[in-house]
């Protein structure tokens, strides 16, 4: 016992635990959990990877935890500066020009018709039956 109390204790003064997990560790030993030293080592070892895996998923979750809030905020002021705009005002939409140079076609089939509209004026609209 005395020899894993003085490992416990040479540990705690190279800063290899802290004072947590010295106590920890000591009472286990005082408890004869631990029937020799490499087993004590082991179990060192063992919780201090176990609690620097906690502290990475911590820093991940907290690191999400503010670029999610930040994204909330910059949502939160895009509506803001849409709601000072007034409401139903638009972004501003150029004026309609009398000269078309080439007539823009969307084409969409459905079964077996083809809707083909051209952009001359509004008025123009064709359908054509496919064969």
């Amino acid at each position: 016992m005395h020899v894993l109390r003085r490992l416990l204790r040479k540990y705690c003064e190279a800063k290899k635990i802290d004072k947590h997990m010295y106590h920890d560790m000591y009472m286990k030993v005082k408890g004869n959990v631990f029937k020799n030293k490499i087993v004590l080592m082991e179990s060192i070892h063992k919780s201090k990877a176990e609690k620097a895996r906690k502290k990475n998923l911590s820093d991940q979750f907290e690191a999400k935890r503010a670029k999610n809030k930040a994204s909330r905020e910059r949502k939160l002021a895009r509506r803001e500066e849409r709601l000072a705009q007034g409401p139903g005002v638009e972004a501003p939409v150029p004026a309609p020009t009398d000269v078309v140079a080439a007539p823009q076609i969307v084409a969409k089939r459905k079964m077996n018709y083809r809707v083909i509209i051209e952009k001359i004026g509004i008025e123009n609209l064709k359908v054509e039956k496919m064969v």
